[in-house]
C-alpha cells in the first residue's frame, strides 16, 4: 500500500480512460503496481510541475522576507517603548509639580537609574512609582546612580533641596533606539540630544 502522503498523487491507471495516462505514459511510474503522478501541476491544463530546487528556492525566499519583516516589527516595537517611556517621565515630572502646588509643600520626583524608575515622593509617602525597565524595556542611564529634583510648591525646582546643581543628562536606551532628556535644576525637563552631562 503506498505512503499516505502520496494518495493524493496516486492515478489509478485502470480507472483512466484509453487518453489518460498509464503506467507507460509519460508523467508517471509504476509503484507497487499503481500508476504514480511524478509532477504537482494540474493535469490537462498544460502547465509542468515544480522541481525539488525550485521549492526548495521558494521557501528560502520566504524565510528571508520573513526575518526581514520580524527585525522591521521589532525595531518599530522597540521605538515605541522608548518613547512611551520618555512620555511616562515627563508625565511623573509633570505630577510631581502639581502634587506640590496642590498641597501646597515640596515633593520630590526621583529617577533612580539603578532599579531604572522613577516616583513621586511628598513628605514620607511615595505617591506614585513606575518601573520604566519592567513596563518597558527600557533601561535609564544617568551620570549617576539616582537624582531627585524638589518641586515647591510655586512648581519650581529648589536649588537648596536637589541632588545636582547643574543640568542632568537623561537617557533611555532600548537596543539600538536611544532618547534623551535634560534635567534642569530649576524643574524644566526638556527632550535634547545636544547638551553635555556636566552643562550648567
Amino acid at each position: 500500500m503506498p505512503h499516505p502522503a502520496l494518495r493524493s498523487y496516486v492515478i489509478l491507471c485502470s480507472a483512466l480512460s484509453s487518453n489518460a495516462y498509464s503506467s507507460d505514459c509519460p508523467g508517471t511510474k509504476l509503484a507497487f503496481g499503481i500508476g504514480v503522478k511524478t509532477q504537482i501541476g494540474g493535469i490537462g491544463d498544460g502547465r509542468g510541475g515544480f522541481t525539488a530546487i525550485e521549492m526548495v528556492v521558494v521557501v528560502m525566499l520566504v524565510a528571508v522576507l520573513a526575518s526581514i519583516s520580524l527585525r522591521s516589527f521589532g525595531s518599530v516595537l522597540t521605538g515605541t517603548n522608548v518613547r512611551s517611556a520618555l512620555q511616562t517621565i515627563q508625565s511623573v515630572h509633570a505630577q510631581a509639580r502639581a502634587r506640590a502646588i496642590e498641597r501646597g509643600q515640596l515633593s520630590r520626583f526621583v529617577i533612580d537609574a539603578t532599579n531604572d524608575r522613577v516616583s513621586v515622593v511628598v513628605g514620607n509617602d511615595t505617591i506614585e512609582t513606575v518601573n520604566i525597565g519592567s513596563n518597558f524595556d527600557v533601561d535609564i542611564q544617568l551620570a549617576t546612580s539616582t537624582i531627585t529634583l524638589c518641586m515647591s510648591p510655586r512648581g519650581f525646582g529648589e536649588a537648596d533641596c536637589n541632588s545636582f546643581d547643574g543640568a542632568q543628562r537623561i537617557a533611555l536606551t532600548s537596543g539600538a533606539e536611544t532618547v534623551t532628556l535634560v534635567l534642569f535644576p530649576l524643574g524644566q525637563m526638556i527632550r535634547s540630544e545636544a547638551i553635555p552631562l556636566d552643562a550648567n
